[in-house]
């Protein structure tokens, strides 16, 4: 968390944010976040910690929530940022029937949801624009493309 200086301890500029509550009980995606949280540059953590404040998950989406995903053509959602609450929320039932590489995939577009939230609150296709962009910017590249091939697969069946 720190390092001794002379005797005392100094906090990592990074540790000193504070970190979303964790209402995830699946050890899995625990891991993962704490993966995908400990990889995102200084600069975002800085602004997610300002936004987002749980990251939590459910068994299975409603019947609202399901039909409102359909209604936008995805089939499974694995997880989604919730503007009102700044919460991300993840699908564990859907989130066991894939690989990681998705799970983080996901994760990263989520939080650069919440990310540019911060920055335009009212904009919401700056906001979904920058969910696209952020997780390459911030080194996530395998992860979004494991995701989008996973969402297409979706579609198919």
């Amino acid at each position: 968390m720190g390092h001794a200086a002379r005797g005392r301890v100094v906090c990592d500029e990074v540790s000193a944010h504070r970190r979303p509550q964790l209402s995830l009980r699946n050890h899995r995606l625990i891991r993962l976040w704490e993966d995908t949280w400990q990889r995102l540059p200084d600069e975002a953590k800085t602004v997610l910690s300002q936004i987002v404040y749980a990251v939590s998950e459910v068994e299975q989406w409603d019947e609202a929530t399901k039909d409102s995903l359909q209604t936008l053509g995805i089939e499974r959602g694995y997880g989604r940022w919730r503007t009102l609450t700044r919460e991300i929320q993840l699908c564990k039932q859907d989130c066991d029937s894939t690989s990681d590489d998705v799970v983080v995939g996901v994760l990263a577009h989520e939080l650069a949801h919440a990310y540019q939230t911060a920055r335009t609150p009212n904009d919401s296709l700056a906001i979904e624009e920058a969910a696209g962009k952020l997780p390459s910017e911030w080194g996530f590249d395998r992860e979004i493309i494991a995701a989008q091939e996973q969402v297409a697969k979706d579609k198919e069946t």
